[in-house]
This record gives structure tokens, sequence and C-alpha cells, in this order.
């Protein structure tokens, strides 16, 4: 249904119908995919939400690992405000986190700062955290840069410093950061930065893999790498003078709110 958006509101109106007529009759892949779906397409059909998410909370034991994350993460980008099936996912998810690779806990940790989670839902975010710990010890090369660089930013999101799953990070990020597209050091830089945690080693790594592939960077991912070495004090002048150069030259274009946003020239301010 995610590949549809550009098909029309009829068809999409129509599919909608059908689900909620039939929603009690999907396998629990299908709940998954087809909440999934609906997030993909920012689809705002209530009647259909409510419909999926009534029946996935009392089906929420049968889900797999992928189901639970996709469930979770729709969840999060709808900002659906289902209590019972938010307490739900993460009571199963909580049980079950050895099943979970590095993509689906970080989607779930992602999830977790996006979603109405409460003081409440702390054993299930330590759960997630404490198995990333445990998935990095083990098989640090399963953690691709995406899964690395979410992983960390969701943790900063959370407030959550754990100097072990940290320390972790780093090594997985120095080991790979060939890998790392632009934003997604930008992400991971602004991540050790929010949490002030200060590793040279990281830090010369980003440093020189940003410079390599300064020319790739988006104006919002060059505001996010200078704010994370200045909050840092990391002062390394063969990459802060470019990056300062390359944000210079957007403001000499005349284009920088609508390049940068408002956060991100507030963090160019800063």
């Amino acid at each position: 249904m995610g590949r549809l958006s550009s098909y029309g509101a009829a068809l999409i109106a129509g599919i909608s119908h059908a689900c909620c007529a039939a929603i009690w009759e999907l396998r629990q892949q299908e709940l998954g995919n087809t909440f999934w779906s609906l997030a993909v397409m920012k689809f705002s059909d209530q009647q259909l939400i409510y419909s999926l998410s009534t029946a996935a909370a009392s089906r929420c034991w049968e889900f797999n690992a992928q189901a639970l994350a996709n469930t979770s993460w729709a969840v999060a980008v709808l900002a659906w405000r289902d209590f019972r099936l938010i307490d739900s996912v993460a009571s199963v998810a909580s049980a079950r986190t050895a099943s979970f690779d590095s993509r689906r806990l970080a989607s779930l940790l992602w999830s977790s700062t996006k979603a109405a989670c409460s003081d409440r839902h702390e054993p299930f975010i330590d759960a997630l955290t404490e198995a990333s710990v445990a998935l990095l010890s083990q098989r640090r090369s399963s953690f691709s840069a995406q899964s690395v660089a979410n992983t960390a930013w969701a943790v900063a999101s959370l407030k959550k410093l754990h100097p072990q799953l940290m320390e972790l990070l780093s090594s997985a990020a120095c080991e790979g950061l060939a890998d790392f597209k632009p934003q997604e050091m930008s992400s991971l830089a602004s991540a050790f930065a929010t949490l002030q945690v200060k590793g040279s080693q990281l830090l010369h790594a980003l440093s020189a893999a940003s410079l390599a592939k300064l020319s790739e960077f988006q104006p919002r991912s060059l505001a996010g790498t200078l704010w994370a070495f200045a909050a840092l004090a990391w002062q390394n002048e063969p990459l802060l003078s470019p990056i300062s150069a390359a944000v210079l030259g957007h403001f000499e274009g005349g284009s920088a709110l609508a390049a940068f946003g408002p956060q991100g020239l507030a963090a160019v301010a800063w």
C-alpha cells in the first residue's frame, strides 16, 4: 500500500475500506506491514488507524521482530497516541530483545524517542539499550553505518548516557566511517556532543572522514557537524575552516534560511 500513493486518493480510500472490513483476518505480518505503509504515506484515515491499532494491541504477542519494529515505527511517525498499543509493543519487545537485529533495535529505540513513552517505559528502553550493548559486544560488524548513527542519535535524544554503549558505538564507527553518509556522520557527531562524550579517537576519525566527504554535505549536515565540534570544544582547524567556508557560502548566496532551516541556523549561530 505504501507504493500506491501515486495512484490517487480513490484507490487508497477503497483499500482503506477493505482493510477495515477485514482487519481481524489479517495475519500478524500483514498488520505490521499495513501500519508501516500508512506511516510511509503519512495517511491519516483515523478509522483505519484506529482499527489497525486495536487489532495490533490485541494480537501483539503474535508479532515477530519485524512486525513489532514496523508497528512501533509507524506509531511514532503517525504520532498515534494509543497507549494500550504502545504498552503492548513495549511489553512484548522487552521480552524478546534477543531476537532483534541491529537495524530493528535502532528502529525501536528511535521510535521510543517519538512515541508517547513515559516513565513506565523505562524498563523497555533499558532492555533495548542492554540488547544493543550485547549485540555490539558479540557481533559489532552486524551494525551498519545507519544502525550506529540511529542508535547513537536515539540514545542522545532520550538523554540516556550509557558509557559502555557509547564506547562500543564509537569503536564500531571508527572501524566503518568510510561507509557513513554525511548525514550519518553529522548525526553521530551531534549525538556524542549532546551527551558530552569526548573520545579523541572518534573525533579524529570523524574529522578526517567528514573532510574527505565535505563536498557531499548538505547545509543541515554542515550545521550539525559544526555545532557538534563546537559543543565538544574540538579544535580541528583543517576541518573547521572548510566547513565554516561552506556555511558562509550559503549565507552569501542568500539561501541561508531555506538551506539550513531555523534549527540549522540556530546551530550555526550557537
